[in-house]
């Protein structure tokens, strides 16, 4: 019997994240375990940093309206067929070449899952009686930052050490799972069929996006915090072990504990349903203070709380953001507008990942804290500055 759009939404986005966070925390770790170089895990997230780009317009048009139920089913049975290949060359030790094309390629197919992921979730809260963008992407989050993230993130960083293959066999079951739990329902199948406007492409909504200031500066402040993230957390597994002189199984339990404190911060931030201008104002400010925390920092209890600082940050943002960028833009524009969005914060945080690897490499692990503090304070007072003319303008107006 099929199942509800919101429901098969649900599933399928905590299924998607469950597999990208398994693999995410599950490669870099079981790199730095192959090869102990820091700028080879820096290459691992460099090879993932343009497929995004390259992708931007085709995604948005896979994305639309009448093609994103069906991206969702093809292009997760893709990142199945995908995935089994990264476990077949994991069980013979190949963390060459192939590896990183199999990354390569998991990249460009997100891209384009991500892109129509949005949209759809756009039509089923179109087409409720009971809910809107915001609650919807409230629920969502609370599952994909919540299930997802406080299981997938330790379990994957904690076999990548262990036994890698199984990772990712693991994340090619979720996505199999997921292109199911959509081809069982009716997600947005009405919806897309009812839809008539066309969906242009990232160039027509970078354009939009001119247009309308705080949510370009939504964009711009998404790409400093993913960097800010990349340098930093993308390393997670080398600060650990060479900052602080932690082993590399560890890692699961401190993904452990930064992602079950990013679930109970979206339960609160969803239950207490604050202005998401507000929200967004404030909600990179804690994030200065968890890398500077981080950068100081030699006993792993620091660490922890540097952790647990960035988890609350990053819980707020992603609910403030995704409901703004979901339920603002028109429907001819909204699937450029997430392709570009999503695609850049992920570009960010490759690079940023590939950049601190590098710097790690010649320097030390503090210098990369040290710049994830000075970018996430640019881009806290860029977001802080915007919200707070956003808040005014209406008031202003009406006046």
């Amino acid at each position: 019997m099929p199942v509800g759009d919101e429901e098969a939404l649900i599933a399928t986005g905590t299924l998607d994240r469950f597999g990208d966070l398994i693999r995410r925390a599950a490669v870099p770790v079981a790199v730095y375990s192959a090869t102990g170089s820091a700028s080879a895990v820096g290459v691992v997230f460099a090879v993932s940093f343009i497929p995004h780009l390259v992708m931007l317009s085709i995604s948005s048009r896979l994305g639309a309206p009448v093609k994103a139920r069906s991206s969702l089913i093809w292009f997760n049975l893709a990142r199945f067929a995908v995935s089994l290949a990264m476990m077949a060359l994991a069980l013979a030790g190949n963390y060459g070449g192939l590896f990183l094309a199999t990354i390569f390629i998991l990249a460009a197919l997100t891209a384009v899952i991500e892109a129509a992921f949005g949209t759809a979730t756009r039509l089923v809260s179109q087409n409720s009686e009971t809910t809107d963008a915001q609650q919807l992407n409230a629920r969502l989050s609370t599952w994909q930052n919540g299930v997802a993230a406080t299981v997938g993130s330790p379990l994957g960083g904690w076999l990548g050490a262990i036994f890698p293959p199984v990772a990712f066999g693991l994340d090619a079951v979720t996505y199999l799972l997921a292109a199911l739990a959509v081809r069982w329902s009716t997600i947005a199948k009405e919806a897309a069929a009812r839809t008539a406007v066309a969906s242009h492409g990232v160039a027509e909504a970078i354009r939009w996006l001119g247009r309308n200031p705080f949510n370009l500066a939504i964009v711009a402040t998404t790409v400093g915090l993913q960097l800010a993230s990349g340098l930093t957390l993308g390393n997670l597994i080398v600060v650990a072990v060479e900052q602080y002189g932690l082993p590399d199984w560890i890692f699961g339990v401190l993904t452990l504990i930064f992602t079950s404190t990013g679930f109970v911060g979206s339960l609160v931030i969803s239950r207490r349903s604050p202005d998401p201008i507000r929200l967004l104002g404030i909600a990179a400010l804690p994030s200065i203070v968890g890398y500077l925390v981080m950068a100081l920092g030699t006993s792993p209890v620091v660490l922890v709380a540097g952790l647990v600082a960035l988890a609350l940050s990053i819980a707020g943002w992603n609910i403030a953001s995704a409901g703004r960028m979901q339920s603002d833009p028109p429907d001819d524009v909204v699937g450029g507008v997430l392709a570009f969005w999503r695609s850049a914060g992920v570009a960010a945080i490759a690079a940023g990942s590939a950049i601190g690897g590098f710097l790690i490499e010649a320097s030390d692990t503090m210098t990369a804290a040290y710049l994830s503090t000075a970018v996430c304070t640019v881009a806290a007072t860029i977001m802080a500055l915007g919200a707070r003319r956003e808040q005014s303008t209406p008031q202003f107006a009406e006046a």
